[in-house]
């Protein structure tokens, strides 16, 4: 796994706050499978082998050389990416995210708050879910562009690449 910290700060400052190695070790303990994390090491030559993870400019970076190298990485994990995400629309309230939980169609949104219809539009563009219907998507982390980030590497974003990464020679 590639990880892509933000603008404002360095892969040094980014490590100490997602608690590095403490973050990746409680993420093995809890089943993740083990993988390389940021480092220089002989890796499986194939793109189904490597993730890559960014986070705020390092989210949009990742996006953009995702898109651009898809021979490289075979998985992408995308967090709070600047300049790729309406960073002022209004937060959904408790009472209006249940209410997009207690949908039954697609067609149901329309009874919803004007500002919360953008807001699914986003999220089926960016973290579509078939597995998740009706409307087929993830809805927004809870919290702020830098809240609880090293809870969403280890719990989120480690999981994610165990489950879509290649552990063994992939022909």
């Amino acid at each position: 796994m590639y990880a892509l910290h933000g603008f404002f700060i360095g892969a040094e400052q980014w490590t100490q706050e997602i608690h590095v190695p403490q973050t990746i070790e409680d993420a093995f303990a809890k089943g993740t499978r083990p993988m390389i994390v940021d480092a220089h090491y002989r890796t499986i030559p194939d793109r189904l082998s490597r993730g890559l993870v960014g986070h705020s400019m390092g989210g949009y970076g990742a996006t953009r050389i995702g898109m651009r190298h898809p021979d490289v990485f075979g998985s992408l994990y995308i967090m709070s990416p600047c300049c790729l995400s309406f960073s002022k629309m209004k937060p959904m309230d408790a009472a209006t995210e249940k209410a997009v939980r207690a949908l039954k169609s697609p067609a149901d949104s329309a009874s919803l708050p004007w500002y919360v219809r953008p807001q699914l539009a986003l999220a089926a563009a960016w973290s579509p879910d078939p597995r998740k219907p009706p409307l087929y998507l993830d809805l927004p982390y809870h919290g702020t562009h830098t809240s609880a980030v090293a809870y969403r590497v280890q719990n989120h974003v480690l999981p994610f690449f165990s489950r879509t990464l290649c552990f063994e020679r992939c022909n």
